[in-house]
């Protein structure tokens, strides 16, 4: 290896990696996360010298089901100028660190939380968001996890955004598993009394342990979604991926060496297969494996740690912090490769009636590659709202572009096979986050390929009553994205308005163009079309922030503020009657809500429609 040439930016970071103070601070243990009343916590070392500090979040191991906070390497880090954070996460069962009296009351269980993926991805990333915005912070943050703590790290690296949920730096001490599709991990034979890797990602994920064998049909789906090596990318923050030399079972197959793994008494284990881990897939990824000091863009460190005795996670601690801490306190460099902002988790809300009147969600899947969605049909939790009216029983059809039927559900806890669905979906369901919260509502787990696909909402024997059709994004660090959405339904008044909600997704804002069409559809066979569609465009808080009535006239207002008919025009999707709305806005991430009603409470069929005009290629 070439001998790094200490610049200024490296010589400030040596300096600055020394100690800052001798005292180290008492902890402090803090909530910064509260799920059906129990409180997530954090124990957070900063020592109060009136400066903002560089977050560190430490994430500890333990399988995915236990483990507590990782609080004295945290202490540590306050010495050098950081803001030590050791976390906890909920937990996998049985998950006994995070119930009493370990942990205060209410824990896990008198929650009946199982803490499956992605529940304690989702924890890890709401620590970061919630410490990068703490006022001790100065908005930077970095994560160091071991083993399963260290896959969390990973996965955040990959999938999150830059400036919000991405740490800004990781540092992956055995990485617990990155690939949990990987045939070698599934391999190797589990020894008693020791952690069995796959068994623990098997639980972790809620999925049954297939060992031999990988994962296959919607158990795959589920294993790929949490896999932290499947969203390795460019414009993924730098990270530094670790094992030591004589590390646990599993750990050198998900780090990509090909090593013996260990075993606690220190006798020597198998010689594992590390061709699907980190190393090897950041490498095909367009990845540069650096060599210096000081974290650069789009490249990764890799190290093998050597160690005379069996080592892992934060045992090794002692014997990289010398070099790991003038890492995280260098610079950071910037993001490079960020992901363009797009439209995701898209839903509309409207009554279903029967016939040509029930509703009917379209939707594209843009890009190169194929993307991972969930679509519901969502009419029981509607009572929830104050909608006294919702669809009892909602059944969901899926339909490609040629408009051949590729998948159909009734009832998501019951799967349906034919066409694109091969296995049984429940637990890929469960695993989304996104499950119904009522047996009658409907839900479809689909790997689609780029393209047009319509999803159809009715009632089950021709019932009646509003409903949502939802299409959710389980794959946001893939080549494609969702994109140009529309929903069709029978817009009456009051609480039967069409209600069309979309997402903005990424670090910038996205121009795009909302649309209310209604006599257009007269040239489809429609015969009741809404003569007379008004717009309203409302945000995260439910402001208005824009409106129309008739495309030709715009009106001022809330985010617009001049003329957009030209801009209407030339975006090339002007509706074809002047009676038709349409809204241009440059939105910046965030949610979204589109309301269509007919001008002086008319009736009839109508479309709203997101189009997205800088979609990704």
């Amino acid at each position: 290896m070439k001998k790094a040439i200490l610049s200024a930016a490296l010589i400030c970071a040596a300096c600055f990696a020394k100690a800052q103070t001798a005292t180290p601070p008492p902890g402090v243990i803090e909530r910064y996360k509260a799920v059906n009343g129990m409180n997530i916590r954090s124990t957070v070392y900063n020592v109060a010298d009136g400066r903002r500090h560089r977050v560190v979040i430490v994430i500890h191991g333990g399988g995915y089901r236990s483990g507590g906070m990782q609080t004295d390497v945290a202490q540590e880090l306050s010495l050098y100028g950081l803001m030590g954070v050791a976390i906890e996460y909920r937990l996998a069962p049985p998950h006994l660190e995070m119930n009493s009296p370990p942990h205060p009351f209410p824990g896990q269980n008198n929650i009946g939380d199982d803490g499956h993926y992605p529940e304690q991805t989702d924890d890890v990333r709401d620590a970061i968001v919630y410490y990068r915005n703490d006022p001790r912070s100065n908005g930077e943050v970095v994560v160091i996890g071991g083993s399963a703590g260290a896959s969390h790290g990973l996965y955040l690296a990959g999938t999150g955004t830059p400036g919000t949920d991405m740490p800004d730096l990781a540092v992956l001490l055995s990485c617990g598993v990155s690939n949990f599709e990987d045939p070698n991990l599934y391999a190797l034979n589990c020894i008693a009394g020791e952690v069995c890797a796959h068994e623990a990602v098997a639980n972790y994920l809620h999925i049954a342990d297939p060992a031999p064998h990988p994962p296959i049909g919607t158990n795959l789906v589920v294993a790929q979604e949490g896999s932290p090596s499947q969203w390795i990318r460019a414009g993924m923050c730098p990270f530094w991926d670790m094992c030591s030399s004589k590390d646990s079972l599993g750990i050198p197959t998900s780090t990509g060496f090909n090593i013996h793994s260990y075993l606690p008494d220190n006798t020597q284990g198998p010689l594992e297969n590390g061709e699907n881990g980190i190393v090897p897939t950041a490498v095909a990824i367009g990845l540069r494996e650096s060599t210096a000091s000081v974290p650069e863009a789009n490249s990764f460190k890799a190290t093998i740690v050597p160690v005379s005795v069996h080592s892992h996670s934060f045992d090794y601690w002692e014997q990289v912090k010398s070099e790991v801490i003038p890492w995280i306190t260098a610079p950071i460099p910037p993001v490079s490769g960020t992901p363009t902002p797009a439209i995701g988790n898209i839903s509309t809300r409207a009554l279903v009636q029967t016939g040509e009147n029930v509703v009917i969600g379209g939707f594209i899947v843009q890009g190169t590659g194929p993307k991972t969605v969930i679509i519901r049909a969502i009419g029981p939790e509607l009572t929830h709202f104050g909608i006294a009216d919702a669809l009892g029983d909602p059944k969901l059809q899926l339909h490609n572009a040629t408009g051949a039927l590729i998948a159909s559900n009734d009832d998501w806890q019951t799967t349906i096979l034919g066409g694109i669905i091969t296995g049984n979906q429940v637990s890929g369901i469960q695993n989304t986050g996104h499950a119904p919260t009522a047996a009658s509502e409907s839900a479809i787990i689909a790997n689609l390929q780029p393209g047009n696909y319509t999803a159809i909402v009715r009632g089950v024997n021709n019932t009646t009553g509003v409903a949502l059709v939802e299409v959710y994004d389980v794959s946001s660090g893939a080549s494609s994205s969702l994109g140009n959405i529309s929903t069709r339904s029978f817009v009456k008044t009051g609480e039967h308005v069409m209600i069309g909600g979309f997402i903005v997704q990424g670090t910038g804002p996205k121009p795009v163009i909302i649309r209310a069409i209604g006599p257009e559809l007269t040239e489809h066979g429609i015969t009741d079309a809404l003569g007379n569609p008004t717009l309203e465009l409302h945000d995260a808080t439910g402001a208005l922030i824009a409106t129309n009535d008739n495309w030709q006239t715009t009106i001022l207002g809330g985010i617009i503020t001049g003329d957009q008919v030209t801009g209407i025009q030339t975006s090339g999707h002007a509706p074809t009657a002047p009676t038709e709305s349409a809204i241009i806005a440059n939105l910046p991430p965030g949610n979204y809500t589109a309301i269509v009603r007919g001008a002086n409470n008319t009736t009839g069929v109508a479309l709203v429609e997101a189009y997205d005009l800088s979609p990704r290629h």
